[in-house]
């Protein structure tokens, strides 16, 4: 079943200089009742071109394709239109996710590995219209290491959009998938020697200081049940979230949920086990 929702908002942008601004988080959160602390990493700005005129929401659920166990889902953003981000939902506790990236600049892959019960998850890409054409690139990264990424290329003129990651095995675990700096999204596992690769979208911003402002906001789950965190741009009216990553998650947890849910909102869900885990959510917004 697929279907495609306009976001909350469509956003109609000047052609001018763009900054991005700072972020405040509005944050649900399942039954935990701690507050999440903000903490801006890095602000940049995106020339025109860089900001889509307008954005939609799309959704698409199955059980993949694919031999044994292993199954793939791959969602596009229609022709001639651009991601900003992508993820999953409706991941049983059972389940492995063996990847969640980018693999063009309009495409979204999940791969996963099922337990004995057979998953009917959902693949969620968020895509923008009017982005100027050519602006994007798709990065790679392969190698043995429980931390490494990929990098934008070093021209001054390109910051990282959204990634994610492939060839995770059934004995790693994900703690981390989000960006370090306006041009580097990196992944954290727990097994150093898991050969496995990071892929991510990069946009040409033609400026030597453009770039995403990225926002966390971290709370403690419950333990021994699921945890949800969502985290919204200040501004939805004006707004758009690109990117949608995470940090804090401990071997023993596992994700249930990561994806865009609006137009201007990233949320996860994560099942704790006794060890409750302080999660971080990441988005980039991006403002006229």
């Amino acid at each position: 079943m697929t279907s495609r929702v306009r976001a909350s908002q469509t956003i109609s942008l000047g052609l001018a200089g763009l900054a991005l601004v700072g972020l405040a988080l509005l944050m649900q959160h399942t039954g935990a009742s701690a507050a999440g602390e903000r903490s801006t990493e890095y602000v940049g700005q995106r020339p025109s071109g860089a900001v889509p005129t307008g954005t939609y929401l799309h959704v698409s659920s199955g059980m993949g394709t694919g031999t044994g166990n292993t199954r793939n889902m791959t969602f596009s953003c229609d022709p001639g239109d651009e991601l900003l981000s992508g993820g999953f939902s409706s991941i049983d506790q059972g389940t492995h996710v063996a990847g969640n990236r980018p693999v063009s600049k309009r495409t979204w892959r999940l791969t996963w590995i099922n337990d004995a019960t057979v998953d009917s998850v959902s693949v969620w890409i968020f895509c923008g219209d009017g982005i100027a054409p050519g602006s994007y690139s798709l990065e790679t990264s392969t190698g043995f290491s429980d931390y490494f990424g990929t990098n934008c290329p070093t021209n001054g003129s390109e910051g990282v959009v959204v990634g994610g990651w492939y060839g995770i095995r059934k004995t790693n675990f994900v703690e981390r998938s989000a960006p370090t700096d306006i041009q580097s999204w990196f992944v954290r596992t727990s097994d150093f020697g898991d050969d496995h690769s990071v892929q991510s979208i990069c946009l040409d911003f033609d400026s030597n200081d453009g770039g995403p402002a990225n926002t966390g906001v971290g709370v403690p789950g419950n333990a021994n049940q699921d945890s949800t965190l969502e985290t919204s741009c200040s501004n939805p009216a004006t707004e758009v979230a690109a990117g949608g990553g995470f940090a804090g998650l401990a071997p023993g947890s596992h994700l249930r949920e990561a994806r865009p849910s609006s137009g201007d909102t990233f949320k996860i869900t994560w099942h704790n086990d006794a060890t409750v885990d302080t999660v971080t959510v990441h988005i980039d917004c991006m403002a006229p």
